[in-house]
């Protein structure tokens, strides 16, 4: 197989580095721009997720402390979930949110009433990604 790929790089004239190139089945899947890629799905990388939890847990605590404005926690929630939503993470995404309700400070005119964070991407009927 390595020397088929070999020899189809070597008509357009390109090599391969020895030591930093490997073969791999596409059944195994490819990590690329935070996405594990398979041949019929695509799933976030685990640590995509971790690092957005965290984040989510810091933009509340900061919230709820006065030191973030519901217009950032919202900016950062809504871009990561535009990043999400390129694959079928419907159900991620719920569940992630679910776990951090950003409820109105006591007293804060800046925040939203009710300011729970929600998905507002466009998704076609019964929940699945635009991609399929």
């Amino acid at each position: 197989m390595l020397r088929r790929i070999f020899g189809r790089l070597e008509v357009d004239r390109l090599r391969l580095h020895d030591r930093k190139s490997r073969v791999y089945r596409c059944a195994d899947g490819v990590t690329f721009l935070g996405w594990r890629l398979f041949p019929h799905k695509t799933r976030l990388v685990r640590g995509n997720i971790v690092r957005f939890s965290r984040k989510m847990r810091r933009l509340q605590r900061d919230f709820h402390a006065g030191t973030a404005t519901w217009y950032s926690v919202r900016q950062s929630v809504q871009a990561w979930i535009g990043h999400a939503a390129f694959g079928d993470t419907t159900v991620l995404r719920q569940r992630l949110l679910d776990r951090f309700p950003f409820l109105p400070r006591l007293g804060a005119p800046s925040a939203r009433p009710g300011g729970l964070v929600q998905q507002q991407c466009e998704e076609s009927p019964g929940g699945l990604s635009q991609q399929q």
